[in-house]
């Protein structure tokens, strides 16, 4: 098998589920157990990171710390880590879901295109076979089997696992071994997708939106396991401490503050740095679990950890940052880290994602925006971005002043954004499809 052989078996010959009863883990679980995977993975300790902003980035901190502190216990074995999505929607960008820190490194490697098809080959044979009796898996179902063969064939030491979406479902619920559950921002993200219960339960009330997701995430912490919770609204933090301690966890810590400012970090927005102090917490309990040696925390591991797409600084003169972002709330987020400067956006938003004309109202309404270009990247069927006039058309609704190019071509719509700039003003890429915008014109020069 091939390496785009397999990508197409894994990316385009599944496709995510369209009912919300086949979200959910028992595929994967099946196909842990078929191929001996669960067996393997019984001896690799996993933490679990789920929740609604801020997973794929404390998933990156958390294996970072990791390797550092076996770096000082000369542990040679690696730490493996899967995060979602990935910045490119390509069939060598989705590679990053798949990623390893090895002794000594500072810097993680994406998985080897001929491990990643020979991981593939290995499992296309159960993956068909569970699908005569099982229906068509997803995407994710094999993605995750991927990562989890990554882990055993190269006996991890520890392997880090971003939840899908939510966890009572979720296809990570099966992982083995799970020695520590971490939550991040709980906001109210596919909402479709994860529903509160009808009646909701007391725990719940107030919430709002929130309450789905909280309920999901919360309540689908491993029992018996301890539980890492980020900073959150404090009727959120009350919600998900009740919610996971019925669900079993052994115990539940919440990180009380972000990272001092004397800690750098090589990532922009001050919500990272609540996301560090999630990370520190999480080894910490990973420590106490037995799941990492005893060692002292190297922080300036943290200075090293590339967060691609996160408020990400791509170009200087004029200022270029990129945010893959298709959530309402990590557009807020965005905004409120450049709220004083003078703002061109460039946009584009993949059409079957949920809130994805919030996301649009909540850029136009920036009051500190000069200019919107409204633009397209993707056009298959399986990831259509939204088109570049219905763009323009949420966006002059949400604010009839406001000065929206049309410009269906993503190149050309950064090309003309950043010429446009003046002095002071910062052009913001927004959308996954941006970043392969941005990729091909560097390719290009």
């Amino acid at each position: 098998m091939t390496f785009e052989e397999a990508m197409t078996f894994v990316e385009r010959a599944r496709s995510f589920p369209t009912a919300v009863s086949r979200v959910h883990p028992e595929r994967f679980r099946a196909l842990l157990v078929a191929t001996g995977l669960d067996v393997a993975l019984a001896k690799v300790p996993a933490i679990v990171v789920a929740g609604s902003a801020g997973k794929g980035s404390t998933t990156r901190m958390i294996a970072a710390l990791a390797r550092g502190v076996l770096d000082r216990v000369g542990d040679a074995r690696s730490i493996v880590f899967g995060t979602k999505p990935p910045l490119r929607e390509t069939d060598d960008g989705h590679r990053e879901r798949y990623q390893s820190i090895g002794l000594g490194m500072r810097v993680p490697t994406w998985i080897p295109r001929e491990r990643f098809a020979a991981h593939v080959a290995f499992l296309a044979p159960y993956v068909l076979e569970l699908e005569e009796t099982q229906g068509p898996l997803a995407p994710f179902d094999v993605r995750y089997a991927v990562l989890a063969r990554e882990a055993a064939s190269c006996a991890a030491a520890l392997v880090v696992v971003e939840a899908n979406i939510g966890l009572r479902n979720d296809v990570s619920r099966a992982w083995p071994n799970v020695a520590t559950t971490v939550l991040t921002h709980i906001g109210v993200e596919h909402g479709a997708l994860l529903p509160a219960p009808d009646p909701q339960p007391a725990v719940l009330a107030g919430l709002g939106a929130s309450a789905g997701p909280a309920w999901h995430k919360a309540g689908g912490v491993f029992a018996g396991r301890p539980v890492v919770v980020s900073t959150q609204r404090a009727e959120v933090l009350s919600a998900i401490t009740a919610l996971a301690r019925d669900a079993g966890a052994s115990y539940v810590e919440a990180a009380s503050a972000a990272v001092d400012e004397s800690i750098t970090l090589s990532v922009l927005g001050r919500y990272q740095r609540d996301n560090a102090a999630t990370a520190l917490l999480a080894i910490d309990v990973l420590q106490r679990e037995h799941a990492l040696p005893s060692a002292p925390i190297d922080l300036d591991r943290l200075a090293n950890v590339r967060i691609p797409g996160r408020l990400e600084l791509v170009a200087r003169d004029p200022l270029t940052i990129r945010n893959v972002t298709e959530a309402p709330t990590k557009a807020i987020a965005t905004l409120r880290e450049i709220s004083s400067a003078p703002v061109r956006v460039v946009l584009t938003t993949i059409e079957r994602v949920e809130g994805s004309d919030e996301v649009v109202r909540i850029f136009a309404r920036h009051p500190q925006l000069v200019r919107l270009y409204a633009t397209r990247w993707h056009t298959s069927d399986a990831q259509r971005d939204m088109a570049p006039d219905r763009i323009a058309a949420i966006a002059r609704q949400a604010r009839p002043d406001l000065d929206v190019v049309i410009e269906p071509d993503a190149g050309r719509a950064i090309r003309r954004a950043r010429a446009e700039a003046n002095e002071g003003e910062t052009v913001l890429l927004i959308g996954d499809g941006l970043a392969n915008a941005w990729e091909e014109q560097l390719s290009a020069s």
